[in-house]
């Protein structure tokens, strides 16, 4: 008629973005985002990412950046007691 319990579960894994953008820029309360360049919104996550120095990038395409990841882990406890009502079989 009495039941104590215990779980414990994981969830380990990674995120890493493929794209990102800026949405939102102020300078002094006015909305300075027409101002920026595509290269200045927006960047393109690789894989494998090295600087020329030697080469003008392109201001209408996206900049480009070395991937990186972000963990989305978490680890979760439950205890628990059980009652049971009813005719014991």
């Amino acid at each position: 008629k009495f039941n104590v319990f215990a779980e414990a579960s994981g969830y380990f894994q990674n995120w890493a973005p493929k794209h990102g953008e800026v949405v939102k820029n102020e300078v002094n309360g006015i909305n300075a985002l027409n101002t920026m360049t595509t290269r200045e919104k927006e960047t393109d996550f690789v894989d494998e990412y090295s600087y020329n120095t030697g080469t003008t990038p392109n201001e209408s395409q996206p900049s480009k950046s070395e991937k990186f990841f972000l963990p989305m882990s978490s680890v979760g406890l439950s205890l628990g007691v059980q009652f049971n009502f009813g005719k014991a079989e």
